[in-house]
């Protein structure tokens, strides 16, 4: 019971990330609410919309994150059972 007590922070935390990294990959969610204080002007001749690299960026934190958090799961695990 104490080593759930331990995880659950770190869950809950890559449940986030996984969330944020959902929402920014299928709608451009987080672009356009970025875009909303720093305006960018759109190319015309460009497909990509100037915002998507807020997207993109938000991926790439979600993931990152989502990595630390998922090490520190194996490294408490793996500390909780060795003390046991």
């Amino acid at each position: 019971m104490n080593l759930l007590r331990k995880l659950y922070p770190p869950i809950l935390v890559i449940l986030l990330c996984l969330f944020t990294f959902i929402k920014a990959y299928t709608g451009h969610s987080i672009g356009l609410f970025v875009n909303n204080f720093f305006p960018c002007v759109q190319e015309p001749m460009e497909s990509f919309p100037c915002f998507g690299i807020y997207d993109i960026a938000a991926m790439l934190l979600a993931l990152v994150l989502g990595i630390v958090f998922i090490g520190i799961i194996i490294f408490r695990i793996i500390k909780y059972l060795a003390a046991s």
